[in-house]
């Protein structure tokens, strides 16, 4: 009697014990496929979808306080004429390299997040205009300064930047059409910029 009664106390301890393994498992699993599906691959910042839902968030939070918001829209220059001369693996660490000065130049309130191939969004909240540029020049100047190697050459990069600042009841598509005009003008204005958006 005491042997069986043993016999099923250690059963029931070890099934226990492999339950909670599983549980334990599949809670790490759905974070990793949850972590997936709002990052990047290459860059593991936020990606687009994810910033939309915190954009949403925020422009929620503006429409309750009337605490402004920015965002930040920028292109690494002249990308695809790095990839032709360099090749994609350049390219690649140099969409790295900006993600990586991103989260060192960026606030922990903050979303950077990678906006599609080599365009990049930073969500800037409760930041004003003057402030959003500034933290736009710094980021700006901090990709100029940094470079990667590939196949012992040292390649560099910079970026052009729009900067938007939420106004009045504009919805968030006429803030990033407004901040992707900015983008446009840096660009053409001869790279390497940070332009405040127009109304």
């Amino acid at each position: 009697m005491i042997i069986v009664l043993s016999f099923e106390m250690v059963s029931c301890y070890i099934l226990d014990q492999s339950r909670r393994r599983s549980k334990l498992g599949l809670l790490r699993l759905a974070a990793e496929f949850e972590h997936a599906a709002k990052h990047d691959a290459l860059t593991g910042l936020a990606n687009r979808r994810e910033a939309v839902e915190q954009l949403e968030n925020e422009f929620q939070r503006y429409r309750r306080t009337q605490r402004p918001f920015s965002v930040l829209l920028m292109d690494i220059d002249l990308f695809k004429s790095i990839n032709d001369t360099y090749g994609h693996q350049a390219g690649d660490e140099l969409i790295v390299l900006v993600a990586q000065c991103l989260r060192e130049q960026c606030r922990r309130v903050d979303t950077p997040a990678r906006w599609g191939g080599e365009e990049f969004l930073v969500l800037l909240p409760e930041t004003g205009s003057t402030d959003a540029l500034q933290t736009a020049n710094r980021i700006r100047c901090a990709i100029e300064s940094a470079s990667v190697t590939v196949d012992n050459r040292t390649v560099g990069a910079t970026v052009s930047i729009g900067v938007g600042t939420i106004q009045g009841d504009e919805s968030i598509d006429r803030l990033l059409q407004r901040t992707d005009e900015a983008l446009y003008r840096a660009k053409e204005g001869g790279r390497n910029l940070a332009l405040p958006a127009g109304n």
